[in-house]
């Protein structure tokens, strides 16, 4: 291809294009060669997809870190768009974790949140910003030595603010990984902590978390990773939960701050209480199905009065609790989700 590109085998296929190995006759290097696929769209479709390859790599090629593939060529032939990059010799995260006899430790997962916070912060310190948007373990490579690199930078955009997302062809991002507000556009950084959660919840526990789409409407609620995975240390499942809310107000601020948060994972004394969370708009919670084990139950509701109710097995909604020091025990608790305890209460709501 182009006279230089001598493609020798097929790396993957995802979403509209193919990657292929070649080999760059000019330097002798291995580099991997994206082609989009366009057979079947529409004119306009097939105008997007060449533009949305020129926006990729006109991003990347403005981009200089360890965990990102750097651009070499950008190019058409015959009508269809090739991009070419660094080739990079490993696995992506979703095939290596699922083709593992173990799960990863906490202490991997740790280091590769560390790591993905580093690329995410980069990216986000960009002028204008970059979302990266499609951020889940399909996109992630590990090397032979540990290190990570993001690929696919498909939907990937710069972000002004004050400006509306909008959807590509490729688009919306990959459900259970992709925040509510990317289907409808109005995407932030708040947008890449979600998938970031996403991501590392897939991680821990071996498979995705819902559509927010679904739990959002209550069709789903997410399990607890410690329900799924018990030796989850607490704090860091309360921060898995606060980066995947479906708000993005209820969300860290910022990947610095979700950073900080992991590095204190196993440094801070966390509450042994168990807990489950489902919208407010649950009838199967409501109902209190699935409690037959929990002690008792509690509920808080949000609203101007925030009011915690202690609920009976039934959810008979007997007695009250403290609001101040509900919030206290659960600061991260989002307004409106309902909770169920079922170990461990804490006194002032025996």
């Amino acid at each position: 291809m182009k006279k230089r590109y001598r493609v020798e085998r097929r790396l993957g296929q995802g979403g509209m294009a193919i990657v292929y190995l070649a080999q760059d006759e000019v330097t002798g290097q291995q580099v991997a060669l994206k082609e989009v696929q366009l057979d079947g769209l529409s004119t306009d479709q097939a105008r997007t997809g060449r533009e949305q390859l020129k926006r990729e790599a006109n991003l990347l090629k403005q981009l200089d870190h360890p965990g990102l593939v750097a651009v070499r060529d950008c190019f058409q032939e015959k009508g269809v768009p090739y991009l070419v990059t660094d080739y990079v010799d490993g696995i992506d995260l979703r095939r290596k974790t699922e083709t593992a006899i173990t799960p990863p430790s906490i202490e991997l997962v740790l280091d590769w949140a560390d790591q993905l916070c580093d690329v995410l912060e980069y990216l986000h310190s960009q002028q204008p910003l970059v979302l990266f948007r499609d951020l889940k373990p399909d996109n992630i490579l590990i090397q032979g030595d540990g290190r990570l690199r993001l690929i696919d930078f498909g939907i990937a955009r710069f972000f002004f603010p004050g400006e509306m997302t909008t959807a590509t062809l490729r688009g919306y991002g990959t459900p259970g990984y992709a925040p509510i507000e990317q289907y409808a556009g109005g995407t932030d950084v708040r947008s890449d902590i979600y998938s970031l959660g996403a991501t590392l919840y897939a991680l821990l526990v071996g498979k995705a978390p819902p559509d927010a789409a679904l739990v959002a409407s209550g069709s789903l609620c997410l399990e607890l990773p410690r329900k799924l995975r018990p030796d989850i240390p607490v704090e860091l499942e309360r921060l898995l939960i606060k980066m995947m809310s479906i708000r993005k107000v209820d969300r860290p601020n910022s990947v610095a701050e979700v950073r900080a948060r992991l590095k204190m994972v196993g440094h801070t004394q966390a509450p042994s209480q168990e807990v489950s969370f489902c919208p407010h708009r649950d009838q199967t919670l409501r109902a209190g199905a699935g409690l037959r084990h929990a002690p008792f139950a509690v509920a808080y509701e949000g609203g101007d009065e925030g009011l915690a109710r202690r609920l009976g097995a039934a959810f008979g909604g007997q007695g009250r609790a403290s609001l101040a020091l509900f919030r206290q025990d659960y600061p991260d608790l989002v307004p409106g989700t309902w909770m169920v305890l079922v170990a461990n209460p804490p006194p002032w709501c025996r």
